[in-house]
């Protein structure tokens, strides 16, 4: 009887320890690339210049949330879109520079300089401005998002 009750223990434990490797195996994994978050800034830049909501749309995942500003607020998607959508101005340049991306699994940080150049819709004024960025892209469901940016203006 002591031999059956060890025996039936050890199986008992041993289809436990398999059930937890299966979960842990058959979890997905999922994968970031640095040309893939590169392709999601760049699509990301080309959305702000045609003012394509859309676009911008699809590459910022809904928690997405952007801080930096002066004011110590943050921004969140709904805002960003909206403010793309009513803003009396637009992009006419923006130029990436001293780009460095680092990845961790499904994560890709990118940090780099960029340039904006952007007009007044009813005066055609511009200003230029110099930003220090962090991006933060994840891989969600296969796709590539933007979930967090800071930037900090420098002079140039």
């Amino acid at each position: 009887m002591k031999y059956i009750l060890t025996l039936l223990t050890g199986f008992v434990l041993l289809s436990c320890g398999n059930k937890k490797d299966k979960q842990v195996n058959s979890r997905p994994v999922s994968t970031i690339t640095e040309v893939g978050a590169i392709a999601a800034l760049n699509a990301w830049k080309e959305g702000y210049l045609k003012n394509d909501v859309e676009t911008v749309d699809t590459i910022v995942h809904s928690s997405w949330v952007y801080s930096g500003s002066s004011n110590g607020k943050t921004t969140s998607k709904h805002d960003m879109l909206e403010e793309l959508k009513t803003a009396g101005y637009y992009y006419s340049e923006i130029i990436y520079s001293d780009l460095q991306t680092r990845i961790y699994d499904d994560v890709a940080i990118i940090t780099g300089k960029e340039k904006l150049v952007i007009i007044d819709k009813e005066t055609t004024d511009s200003v230029t401005i110099h930003l220090r960025f962090t991006d933060v892209y994840k891989s969600i469901d296969g796709k590539v998002k933007a979930i967090s940016t800071h930037s900090s203006p420098f002079d140039e």
